[in-house]
Order: structure tokens, then sequence, then C-alpha cells
């Protein structure tokens, strides 16, 4: 009558009561788990193509003659630009929109801006180093267009990172997003 003989055979097939509680993504949706990812990768791809861009552009608008590359002061000043340019950006994309769409937030703002200071310089540089490679401006773009469903696939959101040949293992580590994302995802474990 109280069910007793019910709990007791529960308690036999499962000694152990299992709470099943997602640590990273609490809402157990595909969209809170996939579009932050998305929002890293898109925020380094357009500061890539515009890093990139100027610098080429800066190369362009030479007499024809390739000019020497911005000495360390220069290339730091540029990045320090770019940090400075996407901050609303970054506001946007890791703050706002997140809090919008009601994904899971699980770090605090300062946490943020410290991830964030060394992911934008370091593909600010990225970007400059990429510019200073080609002559015309456009080479950067779609360069950097072709590597963006490629990386997605790469950073382990789409597709397990343990199911990756080793090669493109170590090619997805080029790009800043790719340890940031990965990063999120696994809950801090690369």
């Amino acid at each position: 009558m109280n069910g007793a003989q019910a709990r007791l055979a529960l308690t036999v097939l499962s000694p152990a009561e299992q709470l099943m509680e997602p640590l990273y993504n609490p809402t157990g949706g595909y969209a809170s788990y996939v579009v932050p990812a998305a929002f890293v990768l898109i925020i380094q791809q357009t500061l890539l193509m515009g890093a990139a861009t100027l610098t080429a552009l800066g190369f362009e608008r030479s007499t024809g003659v390739r000019r020497a590359a911005p000495g360390p002061a220069g290339v730091f000043g540029r990045g320090l630009a770019h940090l400075t340019m996407y901050a609303a950006a970054l506001t946007l994309f890791f703050i706002v929109l997140p809090r919008v769409y009601g994904f899971s937030t699980l770090g605090r703002v300062s946490d943020l801006a410290l991830f964030a200071v060394p992911f934008l310089l370091a593909t600010s540089f990225m970007g400059q180093a990429a510019g200073s490679l080609f002559i015309h401006r456009e080479t950067t773009v779609l360069l950097f267009i072709a590597t963006t469903l490629p990386q997605f696939y790469q950073v382990g959101v789409s597709w397990p990172l343990e199911m990756l040949p080793p090669a493109l293992d170590q090619l997805r580590r080029i790009f800043p997003s790719a340890s940031a994302i990965a990063h999120r995802a696994d809950g801090g474990r690369e």
C-alpha cells in the first residue's frame, strides 16, 4: 500500500540515486551551446579580416614599392586600437545577447574582460601578420572567409575534438578562437 516494495525494487536496480544536471549547458538546448561559440568565431573572423585588410591596404597605397612593416610599437598600437574598437562588439556578443537570448552566463564581466584582452590582441596580431603577407587586401578576406566553416567544425562544438585527426587538431590551434571556444566548451580542460 505504501509503495515499499516498489522503492525496494528501484533500490536493487540502482542503489545510488542519480541526478542529471548539466553543468555547462543548463538549458540542455543546442542553441545555448552552439551560439556562444559562434559569437566568438564571428568576433575573431571580423577582426582578422579587418586587421588584415587595413595592413594590406597600407602596402597597396604605396607607389608600387612594398613599404617596410611597422615596428613592434606600431603593431602593438594597432592591436590596442582594435581592442578599443571592439569593446562595443564584445559587450554586445558576450554580455547583452546571452542575456537577451537566455543563454547561461557563467562568468563575471571582469572574467570576460580578462579573456577578451589576450583573445583580441592575438587575433589582431594574427590579422596584421596575414595582411603583411599579401599585396592585395581582398586576398586576406577571401582566405579568412574560406576558413570560417572548417574552423567551426574544428573547435569541438559541433564535432567532438577527440574525433579530429592529429594533424587537424594541431592546425586548428593556429587560430585564437579554437582555444577560446574549446576552453569554454569542455569546461576549461584545454
